[in-house]
């Protein structure tokens, strides 16, 4: 790397300091959660509101940009036919309970250097690294061969519909660079599956409730059982994650776990497997009810799928896993939400196989949701080389190319990787801090040194493509 240029991009690094932070907190006061579509606007009020924010920030910059009817919007910079991508998405997970966190998730805070609040990790840092990168470049005047292009999505946390759409409108840039995960390079996604699980509710239950997302390990889950109960005794011996009161209608219980994305459960503690299990071994139901929660406690007293019967395993990619992300009852039948990740070199049409065989067996149904396929770059294509090269350089420290079970735009775009912003070396809470998790944060010095990452990784493909 030049020096003299290293420290031109620091100098303007640190004159933008305030400016990118200020940016990125216009974006998190947005509660861009996906909605109910309205006229022109597919996903909702406050997704089209964030992507406004976004374009008027891009247009400010000078950057030319374009809104594809709310689906995504794009900025670019340069001339050129021939384009490097950076892929970001504005759209959130909800926030949960708010007991959770120790801000207002949707007024963001800055403490010691962390800034805090929904979207600031996931995703609209990405975007705000993005943009500032691109600055970055055209401010300090440094000439390119190929265009550079800020594409940002609205849908990514549920359907990633929108980037279809961008592709469906606009020719797909030559090469996109993803931030919506951990430096360096991801060079493989595992698939993402999903489906659910029905079973007769019986008559003992009220409700039955947990998770706000597919795509999260719950922290939180109740039930209320019907009957009387001796709740005294029953308060004498229950577990710390256990919390039992009295309720109209009989029991109310509420589980307590530890919140894990989807794709890293193996720290996590799954709420409703904790509510399931407890009501199981207590005695509270029978019948029906008492098989209903049999049937999820075992299901899902693994991260792996074992006992679904669709473990799997590759050299690439590691174990397939799989997380009981939501529960509802619904119409006397109690609905389990499962998400899975599964390896690069497997097939979803096997896991259904596997999963109507499950269902056969325990006497309950199984219907398919969606399966999105896995996306794989050879660890020796010239861009996934380059970009590990240029991570070693601007951080010293050597790190190799990885797959993982998160699901990105990448899988959605040709010739796409995702990359950073995130540090692998940080370490946050159990529970805490990370993408889809309370307290969600984000280290300001961080995300410079990913912008600066983000430089030299387009100046060099600029090179190389």
């Amino acid at each position: 790397m030049d020096q003299e240029l290293m420290e031109r991009i620091d100098t303007f690094l640190e004159a933008n300091r305030g400016a990118l932070v200020e940016d990125l907190f216009a974006l998190a006061r947005i509660p861009s959660v996906r909605a109910g579509a309205l006229d022109g606007k597919p996903f909702g009020e406050e997704c089209a509101r964030v992507l406004d924010c976004a374009i008027a920030m891009c247009e400010r910059e000078g950057l030319k940009t374009k809104n594809d009817q709310y689906y995504c919007g794009s900025a670019k910079y340069g001339e050129s036919e021939h384009e490097i991508g950076f892929v970001a998405h504005l759209d959130i997970v909800p926030a949960g309970d708010r007991d959770g966190w120790d801000t207002e998730p949707f007024e963001p805070v800055l403490k010691n250097g962390t800034a805090y609040g929904r979207g600031v990790r996931d995703n609209k840092s990405g975007m705000v690294s993005g943009l500032y990168a691109i600055k970055c470049i055209k401010d300090l005047g440094i000439p390119l061969k190929h265009s550079l292009r800020l594409i940002m999505g609205c849908a990514e946390e549920t359907s990633m519909e929108d980037i279809p759409y961008f592709l469906a409108h606009n020719k797909a840039p030559d090469f996109c660079l993803v931030p919506d995960t951990l430096f360096p390079v991801c060079h493989g996604e595992k698939g993402i599956y999903g489906g659910d699980f029905l079973m007769d509710a019986g008559e003992d239950f009220i409700e039955f409730k947990g998770g706000f997302a597919t795509n999260v390990v719950p922290d939180k889950a109740h039930a209320i059982v019907k009957g009387s109960f001796d709740l005294a005794a029953l308060q004498a011996k229950a577990p710390k994650n256990i919390q039992l009161s009295a309720h109209q209608d009989g029991l109310l219980v509420k589980a307590s776990g530890t919140t894990a994305h989807a794709a890293l459960p193996e720290q996590s503690v799954n709420a409703i497997r904790v509510l399931a299990d407890y009501i199981a071994t207590n005695g509270l139901v029978s019948g029906k009810s008492l098989e209903a929660v049999r049937f999820i406690s075992e299901m899902l007293s693994d991260n792996y799928g074992e006992h679904f019967g669709v473990a799997f395993e590759d050299e690439p990619s590691g174990k397939l896993t799989c997380i009981g992300g939501m529960v509802d009852l619904e119409g006397g039948k109690i609905k389990l939400n499962i998400n899975i990740r599964y390896s690069v070199t497997h097939r979803g049409e096997l896991i259904t196989e596997g999963l109507q065989r499950c269902a056969k067996e325990h006497g309950v149904e199984y219907v398919f949701d969606s399966d999105s396929k896995p996306n794989y770059i050879p660890k020796d294509h010239p861009a996934v080389v380059q970009l590990t090269k240029v991570y070693a350089e601007v951080t010293g420290t050597e790190l190799p190319p990885y797959v993982m079970g998160g699901g990105t735009y990448a899988r959605h775009l040709p010739n796409a990787v995702a990359f950073g912003p995130d540090d692998p070396e940080e370490k946050l809470p159990l529970g805490q801090g990370n993408c889809h998790e309370p307290n969600e944060c984000q280290s300001i010095d961080g995300l410079l040194k990913a912008v600066k990452i983000y430089i030299c990784a387009l100046l060099e493909l600029d090179k190389t493509l």
